[in-house]
């Protein structure tokens, strides 16, 4: 890696399916430096999501590991180097039922295996995964804990989210945290980017669908149908938007138009 000392590396280092692409592909299309992607940075994480890969049927590589351990060793050999490192949190339900869609080819492959993807029963498991929900074993409400924090030492739960602002800089003597909610990324970037790194970076659309990936039930037709039928009802709507993380990020406003979204489909 050829950072020279007083270089800022740039990290978008987030949970899977918050829209990371356009986010990574916005800085790239910028032209800053110095730039990379990746889900995992510690040494437990990257640990488990190769536990995980190497227990499925079908052979795929854990995404961005390459990046993810070359930063690693930056990370322990050169702490004359600066991060500055761009977060996205996502609303839990609309971010778990997309990581279930993408994976479930992985998850479970006998609903993709036919002339096309079973939409109702796909729809019907990315609900399920909701019942009994837990935030204490939860990824996404783990993942600031398990990650930045463990990484960084950031716990972003102590400082306050300003909703209406839609994004955050927390600026601690190892970090810059630029963190964004996907909800609101199109109308923040360009603001955020200029005051805490000075570059305007205009919104890039990008999509983490490639030919390299399975992702059958990801298509976009399919992805749109499978949204249409997954059905949770209120109950564990509530429980989910419950959690600390749902909690610190949108408002009691938001949360109640989350679940009205999801109960809704229920009537459908």
């Amino acid at each position: 890696m050829g950072v020279s000392r007083g270089d800022t590396v740039h990290v978008v280092y987030q949970m899977g399916k918050v829209g990371s692409s356009s986010l990574y592909e916005s800085l790239r299309a910028a032209g800053v430096p110095n730039l990379y992607k990746i889900h995992y940075l510690s040494d437990q994480g990257i640990e488990r999501a190769q536990r995980l890969y190497a227990g499925f049927r079908t052979e795929v590589g854990v995404p961005h590991l390459a990046a993810s351990r070359e930063l690693r060793e930056l990370r322990r050999s050169r702490p004359d180097v600066r991060w500055t490192v761009f977060t996205l949190v996502r609303e839990v339900i609309a971010r778990d039922v997309s990581a279930y869609v993408q994976m479930v080819d992985l998850l479970n492959p006998a609903l993709v295996d036919g002339p096309e993807p079973d939409v109702g029963r796909i729809a019907r498991g990315a609900a399920a995964q909701f019942l009994g929900f837990d935030e204490r074993r939860n990824y996404t409400c783990r993942w600031f804990a398990d990650e930045l924090g463990a990484v960084f030492g950031v716990d972003v739960f102590d400082h306050a989210f300003d909703h209406a602002r839609g994004w955050q800089w927390i600026r601690t003597a190892g970090v810059d945290l630029i963190l964004l909610r996907t909800e609101d990324l199109t109308r923040v970037l360009s603001e955020a980017t200029t005051v805490a790194v000075d570059v305007p970076v205009a919104p890039v659309y990008a999509s983490a669908r490639s030919p390299e990936k399975l992702q059958a039930a990801y298509e976009v037709n399919t992805y749109r149908r499978v949204l249409d039928r997954v059905r949770i009802p209120e109950r564990t709507c509530r429980r989910v938007y419950d959690a600390k993380y749902a909690r610190h990020f949108y408002t009691d406003q938001e949360i109640d138009a989350f679940t009205d979204r999801w109960t809704k489909r229920q009537e459908g």
